[in-house]
């Protein structure tokens, strides 16, 4: 996941996402992964997705507020639930 995060923030979004997904397949309950790619749909533009992989991070660790602030804002913008 280190190196997801860190493909993310060279927006290598495409090795970022590989390396997420390879992260997940490995360990199911890994929220940082599910937050990796919460954050590259958001920046695609792909709102439905980046809810769905937020929502999963929390459910694997409701104590992070910035996912938690991320959800919120994404909800927000399309009408839905917070």
């Amino acid at each position: 996941v280190g190196e997801a995060q860190a493909a993310f923030a060279r927006n290598k979004f495409v090795e970022a996402r590989a390396l997420a997904e390879q992260a997940l397949r490995v360990y199911r309950r890994n929220d940082k992964a599910y937050e990796v790619l919460g954050d590259i749909f958001r920046l695609q533009g792909k709102t439905d997705e980046a809810i769905n992989m937020y929502s999963m991070s929390l459910q694997l660790n409701p104590r992070n507020p910035v996912v938690m602030q991320r959800l919120e804002r994404l909800s927000r913008m399309t009408g839905g639930p917070t």
